[in-house]
């Protein structure tokens, strides 16, 4: 008798133990699931809000620049920045909005006003910082018309 009551008593015990083990198991994996999905979420987010600012800033600066337009000179409409740097796509989206800041006044301005070696040094060799990560920028090339392109390489500090 007292065997059948200690086999009982282990029965009960490895019932409780595996449903224990399991539910914390499915909530381990529940967690990873979402968090995955809030990380992709928020690229995402982080994405469109950058695409606003840009398309924001770009249409009130070409709003201003309409007379000058009208007189058929070279306008600077749209900044597109392309970055050398395998590593963090939230990282790279930082830094390719922090060089978009640095340049978002040009937009609207005739382009034969703007002095290209001082468009270039902005931001050649400097070192950006964010949540303790350090960046180094070296401008590659810089193709200045109606949309000016600059080809920056990221390297990681």
């Amino acid at each position: 008798m007292a065997k059948i009551k200690n086999v009982r008593g282990w029965m009960r015990f490895s019932f409780i133990t595996g449903t224990v083990f399991g539910f914390l198991c499915g909530i381990v994996l529940l967690t990873i699931l979402v968090s995955y999905r809030m990380d992709k979420k928020s690229m995402v987010i982080k994405q469109m809000q950058n695409t606003i600012d840009d398309r924001n800033t770009k249409l009130e600066k070409l709003e201003k620049s309409l007379d000058a337009i009208n007189n058929m000179q070279y306008i600077l409409k749209d900044i597109e920045i392309l970055l050398n740097y395998e590593g963090n796509e939230l990282d790279k989206l930082e830094v390719e909005k922090v060089i978009e800041d640095k340049y978002k006044n040009l937009i609207g301005k005739e382009v034969s006003s703007i002095d290209v070696e001082l468009v270039s040094q902005v931001i050649d060799k400097r070192i950006l910082i964010f949540d303790e990560k350090k960046y180094k920028l070296k401008v590659e090339k810089l193709l200045l018309s109606q949309v000016m392109m600059m080809w920056v390489n990221v390297e990681a500090i």
